[in-house]
């Protein structure tokens, strides 16, 4: 929570900044391509963001350093595979990304920052993991304010993509320090220590594949979701009005990653020990009632204040869809904690109903009430998704908590990766 909350203001900070020295419509155009990149990486990350979290703690400490660069070369790869083919798609299919077709530097660039993003954002799950979560807001610490040391230099020296290259530069010096620690300090001890007791339970076999292509196709359904928000507003209301949404859409972002990374935690300690999940569920529960919900509606009221920063025309064209925004991020919440549930659960098909519902429900009232309500009715159609999957899932949720039984583990529990 720490490490979010420091990147969160940070990264009002690098916004900010961008939205004062740089004209709308290129931050608009950047903002929808840094979206697109994150959002576009994370689902050639193949879901392994969540499956180190739930399954590195299985494997035998010789193996660990194994799997995690493993995973990183499967995710780069794919990262690869899938910037290019954007590079090539997206000029043809909008408008608003033909400047991709154009620059050939910047989608060179774009295709290496797939791979580059994919294990920055790997190696903080691998952390995570190995119950090394202090270290994050260190790394995510430095990468913010990198990023904003950056962007004035960019932006006088001329540069027509500041906002992106500022963005992304940092990670070339961050990622090779942040695996030499990770590896030398935290993984080599391990290495060098008496050896591993069996490996804690996990799935295996069939129940683990299909696990996680359920568990990545939820993925990918709420990253398409956070991804095609902002692509749904440059498309049909254009660039200005993209950067005038996307400032308060990244805030709501970067809060509800409070909650999420609350709940990554909680998974890995419940896949060391799933007995104590009621316990571990119900402290994030308070956490919800104690942090978030107050939070939530706070952000809310004041709305045209938190948006100040930005200039006095993205304070006025984008508080109505804050607060819309603020209020879905209680429903998020719900909607996060039932998914981290199902997957100490190993339910797939659970995590993937839900978000698959988020998503049919998010893009197609978005593109209905985008003409009409404009920012406001892209912000609704974020809220009644999310609210409509919350109401849905609450009752198995109270169930849990008030039953006090850990979630019954899946059939066949062993883990030994090659």
């Amino acid at each position: 929570m720490a490490g979010t909350a420091l990147t969160a203001l940070l990264g009002v900070v690098f916004w900010a900044i961008a939205a004062r020295s740089a004209p709308a419509a290129e931050v608009g155009r950047d903002a929808a391509l840094i979206s697109a990149l994150i959002t576009l990486s994370a689902i050639c990350q193949l879901n392994l963001v969540d499956a180190i979290v739930r399954f590195l703690p299985g494997v035998r400490h010789a193996r660990q350093g194994r799997a995690i660069l493993a995973a990183y070369g499967a995710a780069a790869a794919a990262g690869l595979l899938g910037g290019v083919a954007f590079v090539i798609v997206a000029p043809a299919v909008s408008d608003g990304l033909g400047f991709l077709g154009d620059d050939h530097l910047l989608a060179a660039g774009f295709v290496g920052s797939m791979a580059l993003w994919a294990v920055f954002v790997l190696q903080d799950s691998a952390l995570t993991a190995m119950r090394r979560a202090t270290w994050v807001p260190l790394e995510n610490g430095l990468f913010s304010l990198a990023k904003i040391a950056l962007l004035p230099a960019l932006v006088a020296a001329g540069s027509t993509h500041a906002v992106f290259l500022a963005w992304m530069l940092p990670t070339l010096l961050v990622v090779p320090v942040v695996n030499a620690l990770l590896f030398a300090r935290v993984l080599g001890p391990l290495r060098r220590a008496a050896p591993q007791e069996a490996a804690a339970r996990t799935l295996a076999g069939r129940e683990l594949v299909r696990f996680m292509a359920q568990d990545y196709g939820g993925f990918v359904f709420g990253q398409a979701a956070v991804t095609l928000v902002p692509l749904i507003v440059v498309a049909r209301l254009g660039d200005a009005a993209s950067a005038h949404f996307y400032m308060p859409f990244m805030l709501i972002v970067a809060f509800d990653l409070l909650f999420y990374n609350v709940t990554t935690s909680m998974t890995v300690e419940g896949a060391h020990d799933e007995a104590s999940t009621p316990r571990l569920a119900a402290t994030v529960v308070r956490r919800f009632l104690t942090i978030l919900v107050p939070a939530a509606l706070v952000i809310a009221a004041a709305a045209p204040v938190l948006l100040i920063p930005f200039g006095a025309r993205y304070a006025d064209a984008g508080a109505g869809a804050l607060r819309l925004l603020a209020l879905a991020s209680i429903a998020r919440a719900i909607v996060c904690l039932y998914v981290a549930v199902a997957r100490l659960q190993g339910r797939g098909r659970a995590i993937l109903a839900a978000q698959a519902t988020v998503f049919v429900v998010v893009v197609a009232l978005a593109l209905a009430l985008a003409g009409s309500l404009g920012l406001r009715g892209i912000a609704l159609a974020w809220l009644a998704g999310n609210a409509l999957v919350a109401v849905v899932v609450a009752p198995g949720l109270v169930a849990l908590l008030r039953s006090g039984k850990a979630p019954a583990p899946a059939p066949e529990q062993t883990l030994d990766l090659p």
